[in-house]
């Protein structure tokens, strides 16, 4: 079993190796913030997501000759995290890109369609292609795939802005926002010796790391998905507890050693964003 062990230095740059893989400059800015976006993998993973989400969307029209906005959504959002995965560092020009790798998305599902009625009489992809234009000024209806589309570059430019890494260094508790509130950027807030961070963050899903000062310290982890409504919780990366979301919120309490020395209390909420209130001996534990 790997465990995370104590901050290394090097240079300007404070890391620490573990199962989170989380790095910080100094300053408390995360490492990301200083690297450069990888254009190359973001547009070949943009461009990759982009070719599955227009076979998606074309299959649909075939299936059953009408579009959906909840589906444009669900590309736009793949295509965002296939960017972001392929960049790391998000960047005015990443969200351009996964604007346009989702337009290009819908276009490829509407050729794909049209190609496929076509094809009885001998057209071919190309073919289409070059009669586009034709083709929009006898049924502009075609057109509407374009209007839904707009859900999936929101949902995309949406995802990714807030992928951003934070430029500025965090301030201390009581002065930083807690997780879930105004202002909360990912990083890390010590209390007492124990502190949280924030391990994983997306529009559907968190992920939040409790590390437990004292004479025999503990880790917890639990994460909360909106997309499945469940909520899991390690204690030492073993399995406490799995357990669905059902209303506005659910409390977990994890007593560790027995509940003879603290008792870590997590609190899932939000029916669309995801949050985790963390609270430590029932005194809010601040997450960033």
């Amino acid at each position: 079993m790997t465990t995370a062990g104590p901050p290394t230095t090097t240079g300007t740059f404070t890391s620490t190796s573990g199962p989170t893989g989380y790095e910080t400059a100094s300053g408390g800015v995360p490492l990301e913030a200083t690297r450069g976006v990888r254009w190359a993998p973001a547009i070949g993973f943009g461009f990759g997501a982009a070719l599955v989400g227009g076979l998606v969307w074309g299959a649909i029209i075939l299936a059953t000759g009408y579009i959906f906005g909840l589906v444009a959504i669900i590309i736009g959002l793949f295509i965002g995290w296939a960017v972001h995965k392929g960049a790391r560092v998000v960047s005015a020009g990443i969200i351009a890109l996964g604007a346009i790798f989702t337009l290009l998305s819908i276009f490829l599902g509407q050729l794909t369609a049209l190609s496929v009625y076509a094809a009885p009489y001998g057209a071919t992809p190309l073919d289409v292609i070059a009669a586009y234009p034709r083709i929009v000024s006898l049924a502009p209806k075609v057109l509407l795939d374009y209007v839904f589309a707009m859900f999936g570059v929101f949902a995309s430019a949406r995802y990714l802005w807030r992928q951003r890494p934070s430029a500025q260094p965090r301030p201390p508790y009581p002065f930083a926002a807690p997780f879930g509130a105004p202002g909360g950027v990912p990083g890390s807030v010590s209390t007492n010796g124990s502190s949280v961070h924030v391990v994983e963050r997306g529009m559907a899903k968190v992920a939040v790391e409790v590390r437990v000062a004292g004479p025999r310290p503990h880790t917890v982890r639990a994460s909360y998905s909106t997309m499945t409504g469940k909520a899991q919780v390690l204690v030492d990366a073993v399995p406490f507890t799995s357990t669905r979301v059902w209303g506005l919120s659910k409390e977990v309490h994890v007593p560790l050693d027995g509940g003879t020395t603290h008792t870590v209390s997590l609190t899932f909420r939000g029916a669309s964003s995801p949050q985790i209130d963390v609270r430590l001996d029932g005194a809010p534990l601040p997450v960033s």
